[in-house]
This record gives C-alpha cells, sequence and structure tokens, in this order.
C-alpha cells in the first residue's frame, strides 16, 4: 500500500508570535517528507506572518488572504485546496500548537484500519504546563454545549487507549478527506468556534465515528479567558447546531429545556458583563436572508443523515465537566436536573 498523501492546514491570524514554535516543531515529524505538506492560510494579519513565513521556512505553502474568513472559513479554504490537489487526509493544526516527533504516523495508522473512521484527534496537552490535560476528545453536552474531557488533569497515562468521541478538537485533528467531499466542510456561517462541534455530529450523522489517539502526542497553548471573550460565536453557533443537527421531534421535546437554560444563560450573562453577547447572537436569527442558509444547510443534512437522534442522545451528556467553569449553580443545580432530563429523553425519542 502506497503512504497515505496529507495536507497539514494551519488558518492563521495575526499569529507569527506562536508560528515559529509550530513550525519548527513540524520539521522533526517522522513521517516521508515527499508525503505531507504544511499549507498555511493567513486570514489577512495585520503583524508580518507573510513575510515571517516566507522568509524562513520556504517549505510552507502560503494562501493569503485579503480578509479575515475566521477559523471557520480560513479551514475551508486549506481544505478545499487540499480536496483539488489530490490529498488522502488534511491535518488542522491551530497556530499555538507545538507537535512531537512521533505526532502524525499513528494517527494515519488508526485511520487507515477503518474506512468508517473520518476523525481522529491527536491527545492534546497544555503549553506550558506540559503535565497538564487539554482534551482528550470533546463532548456535546444534549443542548449543544461543548467542552474538552479532561482539561487541566494531570496525565499520568489515564487516558492512553483508542476510543469514540463525540467530537474531535479542531486545534488537532486528522479528518478523511473522501469523507469531506460527501458531507461538507466546516460552516462558514460560523467562522469561529462550536465548528468543530458542528463537523464532528455531522460526521457521526452522515455515517463516519469520531476516534481519539493517544499516542499521537500535541501541545496547545490553549487559554480559556480568551475564547470565553467571544461569547457571541459561542451562542449564536449552539443554537445553529441544535437547529440544523436534531430532528423537528427531538427540538419540540428538547424546548423546555433550553428555555429554562436560555434564561440561566442571559442571568450568567449579565453576572459577568458579557449580556450585551449573549443577546445579540439571538439577532442573526432575525435576517431571512440567513435563514435561507441555515434551512438549506438543515434540510441537506437531515436528507443524507444515517444516524438516529436516538443513538446520538446516547453518546451526548446531561453534564457539563470542565473545570475552567467552576460554578456551585452549574454543579448542584443545573447538571442533575439536565442529566435527569437528558435520561428522560432517551426514553422518549424513537427516533
Amino acid at each position: 500500500m502506497s503512504q497515505a498523501r496529507v495536507a497539514i492546514i494551519i488558518a492563521n491570524f495575526n499569529g507569527q508570535k506562536y508560528l515559529q514554535d509550530c513550525l519548527e516543531s513540524l520539521k522533526t515529524t517522522q513521517y516521508d517528507a515527499a508525503f505531507f505538506d504544511t499549507i498555511l492560510i493567513d486570514n489577512n494579519s495585520a503583524d508580518d506572518t507573510v513575510q515571517f513565513v516566507e522568509q524562513n521556512y520556504p517549505e510552507v505553502k502560503i494562501l493569503p488572504q485579503k480578509e479575515n474568513f475566521g477559523f471557520a472559513g480560513g479551514n475551508n479554504i486549506g481544505m478545499q485546496w487540499a480536496l483539488e490537489h489530490n490529498y488522502d487526509y488534511v491535518f488542522l493544526l491551530n497556530q499555538d500548537t507545538v507537535v512531537t516527533a512521533d505526532w502524525l504516523q499513528p494517527l494515519i495508522t488508526l485511520a487507515e484500519s477503518d474506512q468508517t473512521i473520518g476523525a481522529v484527534q491527536s491527545k492534546l496537552r497544555l503549553w506550558p504546563a506540559k503535565e497538564k490535560l487539554n482534551t482528550v476528545g470533546n463532548k456535546i453536552h444534549f443542548l449543544g454545549f461543548g467542552y474538552g474531557q479532561a482539561s487541566g488533569e494531570i496525565d499520568t497515562g489515564q487516558y492512553d487507549q483508542i476510543k469514540e468521541i463525540n467530537y474531535p478538537s479542531g486545534a488537532a485533528v486528522l479528518l478523511r478527506v473522501s469523507m469531506l467531499k460527501k458531507i461538507g466542510l466546516f460552516d462558514d456561517q460560523m467562522f469561529m468556534y462550536l465548528e468543530d462541534l458542528d463537523l464532528g455530529w455531522r460526521i457521526w450523522l452522515t455515517g463516519y465515528r469520531c476516534v481519539y489517539q493517544p499516542a499521537s502526542m500535541i501541545y496547545h497553548k490553549y487559554e480559556f479567558d480568551r475564547s470565553m471573550k467571544q461569547v457571541y460565536y459561542f451562542e449564536r453557533n449552539r443554537l445553529l447546531c441544535l437547529y440544523r443537527n436534531y430532528h423537528w421531534l427531538t427540538l419540540i421535546l428538547l424546548f423546555p429545556a433550553w428555555f429554562l437554560m436560555e434564561f440561566g444563560q442571559l442571568y450568567y450573562a449579565w453576572q459577568h458583563k458579557y449580556l450585551g453577547q449573549k443577546v445579540s447572537s439571538y439577532f442573526y436569527f432575525s435576517y431571512p436572508e440567513n435563514w435561507v442558509k441555515i434551512n438549506h444547510a438543515r434540510k441537506l443534512l437531515q436528507h443524507n443523515r444515517k444516524l438516529s437522534d436516538r443513538k446520538m442522545l446516547k453518546m451526548f451528556t446531561g453534564e457539563i465537566l470542565f473545570q475552567a467553569i467552576n460554578n456551585p449553580l452549574l454543579i448542584y443545580i443545573a447538571n442533575p436536573i439536565l442529566n435527569f432530563y437528558l435520561k428522560i429523553l432517551r426514553l422518549i425519542v424513537l427516533w
């Protein structure tokens, strides 16, 4: 069997301060250099990223853009380029990551072992706290929230088994090109955040699987506070995921829990001074042209889906267990109530 061709996609925005560590680490990759290429999509950065990479890393192919298409759009440009140039896999890699020498081959070996595997996520540890985990695969809450499993835990090898996961982190994931040609890329509407949750959900719905490969180690300079400044995208994209991916009957049954959670979210947003972002996320749905796109995507997915909501709900969680959010109301009130609600849903949903 010939060796698989891999396009490593890095969507960059003002990331020059991260790229030296990232690109230097890629030079150590233990994989035939003739079979992988690094593609940098620059989202109209204001720093000197393009010049820096051109001068110091001539092996990197740069696709400069005249505007910022976000994480979703930038990666889509890279993935589309890879689809047109006959690669077998694409690997999405965040600009703020550092790879280990033997990170790539275990991913390829696992993906090649089963054609139903559509996505393979590496083990992500934090940087500079290298002994701590960032994520060992992400969980989907039945109300559309997503979070990394084992975030902040010390890695003692307790997650060193290959396993199925709800969805892979977009920071470090191998995607099968033949699958992407069938199910599509990220949703450009999302711009950034939860686009990986949406894709992972679609992967399962269309008959493929998402798995975690602990033998592939990558470090991530992740900052939770930096992410939480983008509440608008988190909340808007969460609603997009719910509406497009669930069966309409499931949406009806979800409504009471969703309605109560929205009130809780609004109160929490008011407490933490981002109520404006939360409220503005609703206004996206007030434009008819947005609904044309949303309904088109929903219709296409629901037509092509192969996995029922009944099976998806068995995979999802009713609890948010994320160390970065240590709120007593969440832990002692919301989680138990929503976990019970999910158990009832699993009994009712037959489709």
